[in-house]
């Protein structure tokens, strides 16, 4: 009975052991199935019975999808980090095309607008010419009272301002063919300044220019360097009606001369600063402003072999940046 009593018992615990080890080997088959692959198999391993052989295999098994798993998330991690390497690139490639379709439609238009100028300064021209001549002849005659010959030099004086107009709005649409020839670059900043800033802008506005010795004399354009100096300037002045701070300054970076223009006027947004460059594109009143001096200036820019760029936020002022390829002197 005794002996009976305890092979029972033996086969009690033995069976309780195996379905515990088969338990919790059972458990972590589950956990990993729900995606618990960084469980590992609790069941001894120990031992050469079939439980322990099952565990070692199932923890082989684990090991190695853990593995594939591993491999598995950092290949996707480098796709995706390619994946965001090539859609920025994509987003900047779309960004120079929408740049590249502005300045195209920029050009075409200036090319329009200059052919339009050169008719308009044909047609018109011509007569203002003949109307000019006409009245400088009755200007001349002896038999001319001081009273109207004082009224016959005004009409002659609007008859050259409108020829004058017409010329400078032929210069400002036509192509730019850039010479080259030592300038002295400090003259040409004052010149810009001279020609627009009037009385009471002096007043109003605090110049400061500076000159950097190495951009002192270089070999470039007078012409343009202050055309586009002068438009700059302008374009400061106006966004300053209330005064303000204006520096001009002129230095050398490597082998460019670099044209710095700055105000404290008003600034631009951002979407008036994406098109600031565009022909006709203006932010002043009606009959203010043509929209046509910053295109010129990227303009004169691009035919100095160069580029022109613009920092600006709202109420902290602009600061327009110029820089091309000029030799010393």
């Amino acid at each position: 009975g005794a002996g009976l009593f305890l092979v029972a018992a033996f086969w009690i615990l033995l069976g309780r052991i195996l379905v515990r080890r088969v338990v919790q080997l059972s458990d972590t088959m589950r956990a990993v199935e729900g995606g618990a692959l960084t469980v590992a198999a609790p069941a001894p391993v120990e031992g050469g019975d079939e439980i322990a052989y099952l565990a070692r295999g199932f923890n082989r098994m684990l090991a190695q999808i853990r593995g594939f798993n591993e491999e598995l998330q950092a290949r996707i991690a480098d796709a995706t980090a390619e994946l965001t390497r090539k859609n920025r690139a994509l987003e900047e490639l779309n960004e120079l095309l929408v740049a590249a379709r502005r300045d195209l439609t920029a050009q075409e238009r200036l090319a329009a607008l200059g052919q339009l100028a050169g008719t308009i300064a044909h047609e018109l021209g011509n007569p203002l010419n003949a109307v000019s001549g006409h009245v400088q002849l009755l200007a001349r005659r002896p038999d001319l009272n001081e009273s109207a010959r004082t009224e016959v030099l005004i009409v002659n004086g609007e008859v050259q301002r409108m020829a004058q107009i017409i010329r400078r709005f032929l210069d400002q649409t036509r192509g730019f063919t850039p010479s080259t020839e030592p300038v002295e670059v400090e003259p040409l900043l004052d010149e810009a300044l001279d020609l627009t800033l009037g009385t009471e802008a002096r007043a109003k506005i605090q110049v400061q220019r500076e000159v950097d010795g190495g951009a002192a004399q270089v070999r470039t354009d007078p012409g343009l360097v202050r055309h586009l100096l002068t438009n700059l300037v302008a374009n400061a002045v106006d966004a300053m009606p209330n005064g303000g701070r204006l520096e001009v300054q002129a230095h050398r970076e490597g082998q460019d001369l670099v044209l710095r223009v700055a105000d404290t006027g008003s600034g631009m947004a951002a979407d008036v600063k994406r098109r600031i460059f565009e022909p006709f594109f203006t932010t002043k009143a009606n009959g203010q402003g043509t929209g046509l001096g910053l295109a010129i200036c990227k303009e004169i820019a691009r035919a100095l072999k160069g580029r022109i760029d613009v920092e600006s936020e709202p109420g902290r002022g602009s600061i327009f940046t110029v820089r091309f390829p000029a030799e010393m002197v």
